[in-house]
């Protein structure tokens, strides 16, 4: 479809479909000409809290039998 044959079409649309179009050419311009490159946040897991956090739980020594006795008590 060549520009004139856009730019007709166009004009024949309704005032509030124009603006409907205008809209979407603002989005699509602003998409793929304001693109950063940026670099996604990547935080060390190693920093993370989590890490060691049961290290000193005893129950982590035999966790089948550990979940085996928290059965029994709740069940």
């Amino acid at each position: 479809m060549g520009t004139s044959i856009i730019f007709k079409t166009y004009q024949s649309l309704p005032k509030s479909a124009q603006q409907e179009a205008d809209d979407f050419i603002q989005f699509l311009y602003s998409k793929y000409t304001n693109k950063k490159k940026t670099k996604p946040m990547q935080k060390s897991i190693r920093k993370s809290p989590l890490i060691n956090a049961f290290k000193d739980h005893k129950e982590k020594e035999d966790s089948v039998s550990y979940v085996k006795e928290l059965r029994k008590k709740h069940w």
